[in-house]
């Protein structure tokens, strides 16, 4: 499997649950973002799919992001505001990217938006997602590609003949 092109590395601080700040190292990558404690043991090292990213708010003054990805949030502290910066720029850009830009996905394919409701409307989704597009086994767009022909028909309703029978009690 091809590695996964790295976008832009800075270091970081990460808030963990119990609110103490871990340093540490934010990584943009073609589908994710992820941070990774600079020694081990200190933090669980956490991923991000782009496209799960709502919102990233800023901390006006302050060299603090907050990244919203379904229901959980995760705060970082950066060295500078020009460093946090450059991350939202480059996570904004990569999110618009050419592999699934916003609503020019290719034919057949959901949009940004679409794509996000999918994954929050259906946990089995989202988790093969994350098993699939964060360890790199796909590209998004292969994802979205292979789940297109499952999607399209959900969307029709469910149009399967003959779906009687499966109870198995």
């Amino acid at each position: 499997m091809a590695a996964e092109p790295t976008l832009l590395v800075k270091r970081a601080k990460y808030q963990a649950p119990s609110k103490v700040h871990v340093d540490g190292v934010f990584t943009i990558l073609a589908s994710r973002v992820k941070w990774e404690p600079l020694v081990g043991g200190t933090a669980e090292p956490t991923s991000v799919i782009l496209s799960s990213i709502s919102n990233q708010q800023r901390a006006k003054g302050k060299p603090f992001l907050r990244l919203v990805a379904g229901s959980s949030a995760h705060v970082l502290q950066f060295d500078t505001e020009a460093d946090r910066d450059a991350i939202v720029e480059c996570i904004s850009r990569a999110m618009a990217g050419p592999q699934l830009a916003d609503n020019a996905s290719a034919p057949g394919l959901p949009t940004r938006a679409e794509r996000q409701a999918y994954l929050k409307d259906n946990h089995d989704l989202m988790e093969e997602y994350t098993q699939m597009v964060s360890t790199g086994v796909l590209t998004e767009a292969e994802f979205w590609t292979a789940k297109a022909a499952m999607l399209a028909q959900h969307m029709q309703g469910g149009s399967a003949p003959g779906s009687g029978g499966g109870g198995g009690g």
